[in-house]
């Protein structure tokens, strides 16, 4: 169909454009399904939204200068933040102009660097208004950011992985969402 070409030709971007982003995503929609399940959302329409707003939520990194998505963000000037910063605008608006994609996707992929503090970006909005299957993308991301090697970090296991969230970010986090995921590797 028209819907599954546009999405896959998106993937195919992705993943020419950076393929450690492209496999990046597919972490971030993995582990967004195994939250997804552990805290009992199971409709399929819920656990599709999850699967591709995680596939697609750093689709606006696919205009960023492989450079600067290359680089860690300590080293990063403040022109390279801002830029960086701008990929979940640029993901919201390319979503929202294909129209194959149910409506809450651009907005969640918007809101995936939003967090419970107010201290995210790009709109800095606190919980309550941040859409609800953001708050667990957000959660699988930064897991697979500590999980997954890119420039600001080496790769490590999932207990590792979850040990570094709770030390850097577990006020950031939606506790729900995030217990979730740790149910998933502390659970027998």
């Amino acid at each position: 169909t028209l819907e599954s070409d546009q999405s896959a030709e998106l993937l195919k971007l992705l993943s020419e454009h950076n393929n450690r982003v492209y496999a990046h995503c597919l972490g971030v929609s993995i582990y967004g399904s195994i939250i997804c399940k552990k805290i009992g959302w199971d409709s399929m329409s819920t656990r599709l939204k999850v699967s591709l707003a995680a596939m697609f939520h750093d689709i606006g990194k696919k205009e960023i200068p492989t450079e600067i998505i290359n680089k860690p963000r300590s080293s990063m000037t403040a022109e390279e933040r801002a830029l960086y910063e701008t990929h979940p605008t640029r993901g919201k608006e390319i979503l929202q102009s294909l129209k194959i994609f149910p409506p809450d996707i651009p907005e969640i992929v918007y809101h995936h660097h939003e967090d419970c503090l107010g201290q995210g970006y790009p709109q800095r909005l606190r919980r309550a208004h941040i859409h609800p299957l953001a708050r667990l993308i957000s959660v699988a991301n930064i897991f697979c950011n500590y999980a997954i090697e890119n420039p600001d970090s080496l790769g490590m296991g999932g207990i590792d992985a979850i040990r570094m969230m709770e030390i850097h970010h577990k006020s950031e986090l939606d506790s729900e969402m995030f217990n979730a995921l740790k149910s998933a590797f502390y659970e027998k």
